[in-house]
C-alpha cells in the first residue's frame, strides 16, 4: 500500500503585496507550498519586466481584506498552518499622508496610523482570529524590528516590542502558537535598483564611520549600527521558509540568527540544533 502523501504546507502572509510580503510569497511558492495573502488591495505587486520572473504571483490566492476586521479574513485561516505578519509603518499619521500599509484600510483604521494600530493592532487582531478558528498547532511568524531607525520615536519599537510579547505569551499559555519574532534591520528589494543603492550606501557609510566611533572621534549609536547592517527581503524571505519548515525554530532571532536561518552563515553540523534555538529577548 502506497504510503500517503505528505500534506503541503499552507501559509497566509499579512500584507503580502508590501515589499518583503511579496518576497515570502515569491519563496513559499518556489518551495511548493500553498500561499493565501491578504491587503488591502487584494491584487499581486506590479509585475516587473521578466514575464517569466513573476510567473509565482498566479500561484497565490489574493485576498482583499483589512486586517483590523477579522470577519474581512477569518475563514480563509481555517486552512492556514501559518501566519507570516509582514504589515507595518515607518510614519504615523500626518506623515503618510495618502499612503496605508499593505493590509489595512481607512475604514479599518479609523483614519489613525499609529504604529500601536499598524504594528501591534494588525498582529493582534489575526493572531485571536488565528486561534479561534484553527485548533491544534500553528506558527505565527512576525517581522518585527532590531531597532528602531534613527530619528524615529520610541514609540515604534514600543509598538513592535509590544506585539512580540503579546505573540510569546500566547505561545506559553497553550495555544498551541508556535511564535517566531524575526528582528531585521534595513530591508530592501534585490530585484529594486533604488534598494540596492540604499543598502550599498548604507554599507560605505558603516565602513567610514567604524574607525571614527573605535577611536571614540563620533559616537556609536545601536540605531545606526543597525541600519548599516541592511538586509535583502529575499534573505528575510528565506529565513522565514526555514521558520515554517522546521519545528524547532521558535522566539526571538536577531539580524545574525536570521542570516543563519536563511542559510547565510554556515556552522559545524553537531551545533546545528544549538543553532537554530532563539536568542534572548
Amino acid at each position: 500500500m502506497a504510503a500517503a502523501a505528505s500534506r503541503i504546507p499552507t501559509l497566509l502572509v499579512a500584507g503580502g503585496s508590501g515589499l518583503v510580503g511579496r518576497h515570502v510569497c515569491r519563496a513559499a511558492v518556489q518551495h511548493g507550498m500553498a500561499v493565501k495573502s491578504i491587503s488591502r488591495s487584494g491584487v499581486p505587486p506590479i509585475p516587473g519586466s521578466d514575464a517569466a520572473q513573476n510567473q509565482w504571483q498566479n500561484s497565490v490566492e489574493w485576498i482583499k481584506a483589512d486586517a483590523l476586521r477579522p470577519e474581512s479574513y477569518r475563514e480563509h485561516l481555517r486552512s492556514c498552518d501559518t501566519v507570516v505578519h509582514c504589515i507595518g509603518t515607518l510614519f504615523e499619521n500626518d506623515w503618510y499622508k495618502n499612503l496605508k500599509p499593505e493590509g489595512i484600510s481607512q475604514r479599518g483604521s479609523g483614519g489613525d496610523v499609529s504604529y500601536e494600530k499598524v504594528n501591534f493592532e494588525t498582529a493582534a487582531k489575526i493572531a485571536q482570529a488565528f486561534v479561534d478558528v484553527r485548533k491544534g498547532p500553528k506558527a505565527f511568524v512576525y517581522l518585527s524590528a532590531a531597532e528602531g531607525p534613527p530619528l524615529l520615536p520610541d514609540s515604534y519599537m514600543t509598538s513592535k516590542r509590544h506585539a512580540e510579547n503579546l505573540l510569546m505569551q500566547m505561545d506559553s499559555e497553550a495555544e498551541q502558537v508556535r511564535s517566531v519574532i524575526l528582528r531585521p534591520g534595513f530591508m530592501f528589494s534585490d530585484t529594486d535598483g533604488g534598494g540596492l543603492a540604499v543598502a550599498f550606501g548604507l554599507h560605505a557609510l558603516g565602513a567610514a564611520l567604524r574607525p571614527l566611533q573605535n577611536a571614540g572621534v563620533a559616537p556609536s549609536c545601536a540605531r545606526w549600527d543597525t541600519a548599516m547592517k541592511p538586509l535583502s527581503a529575499s534573505k528575510v524571505a528565506e529565513a522565514v521558509i526555514r521558520a515554517v519548515q522546521d519545528e524547532t525554530v521558535a522566539g526571538v532571532y536577531q539580524i545574525e540568527g536570521i542570516l543563519e536561518l536563511a542559510g547565510g552563515v554556515q556552522r559545524p553540523r553537531a551545533n546545528a540544533p544549538s543553532a537554530r534555538r532563539p536568542e534572548a529577548v
